[in-house]
């Protein structure tokens, strides 16, 4: 026996010039490097491999900690929130973060619904960052459960790919590579209200800029700004996690932890809590494996 559901949410290794202490042929690639060491060998008249290969092993480079991206990108956070919070008037700079934040909350609750065995109708994101994916399939009452937690889930488990691929020289341009490959096919398969067609087709194309055209700086900006937003997204729109239904652009309907509350029982402020936990450790865990990669390179 078929049945519909329908999941909603609310609306409301780069080396910096400073730090290439030596030329060798593992940062050879890297866009400042590249030019610095071209620049060094010209100086030395020798051919810069060549001279990296002269180098003894402890000159190998050190590769260039993720952690002031990080902090760069949680104080653009943070000012955008204030900016959203306090300034509502130009709240439509922080606006198309909450549609990225809605789209991979969508998207948590339409791929759990494949794996499941479901299929994923459709996703829709509207213009007051609320948004909705329709799936159908014959589900056990713990599988509803677990599709309707995917969407809090979603956003930072995004952050937390971005925060792994940060300290991986080639990772973080694979994953902006891989993200405009996943949403292409979103655009084809899943989305159909003309705004998110809009946003999605957008957000894909400033992806393939980034990764095909960016330098190794705004590259790892951009993913270390994507890890932070993803990973606060749950935080910036907790009050979600803790009501009974949700106004979105396709009418009123329950919030995602009261179908938790009405499949498994228990009261949905009690599911928001621990959706609220599992999204602080998820960000914990991005947090800690990011630092160990820094401090270990």
């Amino acid at each position: 026996m078929q049945e519909i559901r329908v999941a909603v949410r609310s609306g409301a290794g780069a080396c910096a010039i400073a730090d290439c202490r030596c030329w060798s042929d593992a940062c050879a690639d890297s866009l400042f490097c590249r030019d610095r060491t071209e620049t060094r060998g010209r100086m030395l008249n020798t051919d810069p491999r060549t001279h990296a290969a002269s180098l003894p092993k402890s000159a190998v480079l050190v590769p260039h900690s993720a952690a002031p991206w990080i902090g760069f990108a949680a104080l653009l956070s943070l000012a955008l929130f204030a900016i959203d919070t306090w300034w509502p008037q130009f709240g439509w700079i922080a606006r198309p973060l909450v549609w990225l934040g809605t789209l991979f909350h969508e998207l948590g609750h339409g791929i759990a619904a494949i794996v499941l065995g479901g299929e994923l109708v459709q996703l829709a994101v509207y213009p007051d960052g609320s948004g909705v994916a329709m799936h159908r399939g014959a589900y056990s009452q713990f599988e509803r459960a677990l599709i309707a937690a995917a969407g809090p889930l979603g956003a930072p488990l995004a952050g937390l790919a971005f925060f792994l691929a940060l300290g991986h020289r080639y990772a973080a341009r694979l994953l902006l590579a891989a993200l405009a490959a996943f949403l292409v096919l979103a655009l084809l398969l899943w989305v159909r209200n003309l705004f998110a067609l809009g946003f999605v087709l957008a957000l894909v194309l400033g992806l393939v800029l980034v990764a095909w055209r960016g330098n190794d700086r705004v590259v790892l900006a951009l993913t270390a700004f994507v890890a932070v937003e993803m990973s606060l997204s749950a935080f910036t729109r907790v009050d979600y996690l803790f009501s009974s239904g949700a106004l979105t652009g396709a009418g009123s309907l329950p919030s995602d932890t009261q179908q938790i509350a009405d499949t498994l029982g228990l009261p949905y402020w009690f599911w928001g809590g621990l959706l609220a936990l599992l999204s602080v450790v998820t960000v914990a865990v991005g947090l800690w494996i990011s630092g160990r990669k820094s401090s270990s390179g």
